[in-house]
C-alpha cells in the first residue's frame, strides 16, 4: 500500500500549494474546498500510518514466534 500513501501525501502537498496560490489570487473563500481536500487527505495519510497493516501484523506475529522458539530451549546443566 505504499503507491496509496504515496498518492496521498502528495495530492495534499499539491491542493495546498494550489490552495495558497488560489487564496492569494481570489480571496481565501474561494479556495476554501482545496484546503479541505488537503486537510482530508493529510488526515487520511496519517491515519494510514498509524494503523498497521494485514502484512505488517502477520510479519510482526512471525518475528514473535521466531523469538519465543529460539528462548523456549531449555539447556539442562549438571551440577
Amino acid at each position: 500500500m505504499k503507491i496509496l500513501d504515496t498518492f496521498l501525501f502528495c495530492f495534499s502537498i499539491l491542493m495546498l500549494m494550489i490552495g495558497l496560490h488560489q487564496s492569494m489570487m481570489h480571496g481565501f473563500a474561494n479556495s476554501y474546498w482545496m484546503f479541505m481536500l488537503s486537510f482530508g487527505a493529510l488526515m487520511w495519510y496519517t491515519s494510514r500510518k498509524k494503523t498497521p497493516s494485514k502484512n505488517n501484523k502477520e510479519k510482526e506475529a512471525s518475528s514473535e514466534n521466531k523469538l519465543a522458539g529460539s528462548g523456549s530451549k531449555k539447556r539442562k546443566y549438571k551440577m
